[in-house]
């Protein structure tokens, strides 16, 4: 006596994920970014730069995913399996951050090495609100510029992904400006009165180097 046993084999989708595009191509650490396209399923995992990266919600047509802190410049891929299916180049974006600056004082125009992360060729800085010329940038962790006048202030990065300020203030040394004496010229004993600017009481006037 023979039987007959009727069963259905379940379909197995290996069709590999079709991207449209990717919404945005460059974002900050944090961002969500949607990924367009056609067969994504559940079980998909993506990755930039071969790392993992949080989806946040996944349908057929698009998957919504965070970029961590951790993600790094690469490619963006969708994996299925032994499937890979590549979105391109997926650029994370970082603003920049200020470490520190040395030195902390000095006169106007003192060169200062601003330190720190993410600066970037482009980057500028601000004394105050002030611009400040930039002598030196030492790849995207150091940028030197000379302090213009605007009395203390504190040192701002911007970049086209956003700016970082110092947590310190650069502390300018200022000097007394002799305008003119009166009278020029005299015996020894002759009181002198001293016109100028910043002449403050408790320093010290020598003439020549005689005190």
């Amino acid at each position: 006596q023979s039987h007959r046993i009727t069963f259905t084999l379940p379909v197995i989708n290996e069709a590999r994920a079709d991207f449209n595009r990717v919404v945005p191509r460059a974002s900050l650490v944090g961002a969500q970014v949607e990924i367009h396209g056609r067969h994504f399923q559940p079980g998909d995992q993506v990755t930039i730069d071969n790392a993992p990266v949080e989806i946040v919600q996944l349908r057929p047509n698009r998957i919504s995913v965070r970029i961590p802190p951790s993600a790094r410049t690469g490619a963006l891929r969708v994996t299925r399996g032994t499937l890979h299916a590549g979105a391109g180049q997926f650029k994370v974006l970082r603003p920049p951050v200020v470490q520190g600056f040395s030195p902390v004082e000095g006169p106007v125009n003192t060169v200062v090495t601003i330190s720190g992360q993410n600066f970037g060729p482009r980057a500028r800085v601000f004394y105050g609100r002030k611009p400040a010329q930039v002598v030196k940038r030492t790849g995207s962790t150091a940028i030197s510029v000379r302090v213009p006048r605007g009395g203390e202030r504190a040192f701002t990065v911007r970049t086209a992904v956003g700016e970082a300020r110092s947590g310190g203030r650069f502390h300018v040394h200022t000097y007394p400006v002799v305008m003119n004496t009166s009278p020029e010229s005299g015996p020894a004993g002759t009181r002198v009165t001293i016109v100028g600017r910043r002449l403050l009481q408790g320093s010290n006037w020598y003439l020549g180097s005689t005190p």
